[in-house]
This record gives C-alpha cells, structure tokens and sequence, in this order.
C-alpha cells in the first residue's frame, strides 16, 4: 500500500512560471523505474510488478496561467517547488513517520523539464530512510533504499 501510494507521489506534481505554458485538455502521464540502490528485492519485485494503472495517470487537466505546480498533482502531497531556469523546475517533498521501531523518513525530489506545450519530461528520486531495526531485517545496506523513476507527461492532440 505505501509503494502504490508513493507511485501517485512519482507520477504527479510538474510545474511552470514563466517560459512554455503547458495546454490544457487531455493529458497522459507515465514512470518506469530506471535504477535503484539498496532497496530490498521484495520492494524492487514489487515495483516490478505494479500494473500498468499504478504507473501511470489519464485525466483532463485545465492549468492555471501562470503555471501552478500543483497542476498536474492528484494527490494531497505538498512539494516545494522551485523554477532553477526557464521551463526547467525541481521540487522536493519529505515526511517522516515514527514507527515503533524508531523513525522512518520518505523524500522525493523532482526534476522537471517543460518540452513545449503538449510534453513534460520528469525524473523523480524517492529515498527511504528505514529504522536501523527494520533494515536489518530487510537486509538493506545502512536501511536506505532509493530508487530513480523517468516520467512522461503528454496531452493529446
């Protein structure tokens, strides 16, 4: 349940200010995971195996002018986001959740670029921070599992 729901987390959220305005209208999004490091291999499995409807989004999406970037988010999750250049933005968002075996943290950061109009290419990074009880158990390396998604987002014309 947690990796379906940081799955919504890696295929949401994109933004933009100033340079290109994305368009509304019907728009399709996609991640593949592309590397990982020190996640255990049931976590990977599971990754691995997440249907197509888990890694993926198809909605209509009417974007605020100038660009919000919340837009593309259908989640409650608050990123921070920064515009490092035109149509290039990161966002980063962390939360931490005691458990009984201590404190495990989630980070996301973002890299998003706006290609024109109707296309947005995305890279995600989530880390997890596990207790150092739970990594062991998981026989996770320092208890920290990362992995790095590629995302595209694109309207149909």
């Amino acid at each position: 349940m947690y990796l379906k729901s940081l799955a919504l987390v890696l295929i949401s959220a994109t933004p933009a200010l100033a340079g290109t305005q994305p368009a509304d209208g019907h728009w399709r999004g996609s991640w593949d995971l592309v590397e990982n490091a020190g996640c255990p291999q049931m976590m990977i499995d599971q990754i691995a195996t997440m249907t197509e409807g888990d890694k993926s989004y198809e909605r209509d999406i009417e974007f605020p002018k100038p660009f919000d970037p919340g837009a593309l988010q259908d989640n409650d999750v608050s990123f921070a986001w920064q515009e490092v250049e035109t149509d290039h933005w990161t966002g980063s968002y962390s939360e931490t959740q005691t458990t009984a075996m201590g404190e495990m943290t989630v980070t996301v950061a973002q890299d998003l670029m706006i290609l024109s109009e109707d296309a947005m290419d995305q890279t995600v990074v989530a880390t997890i921070q596990m207790p150092e009880a739970i990594g062991n158990m998981l026989n996770m390396q320092n208890g920290t599992c990362s992995w790095t998604s590629a995302v595209e987002h694109r309207r149909d014309n």
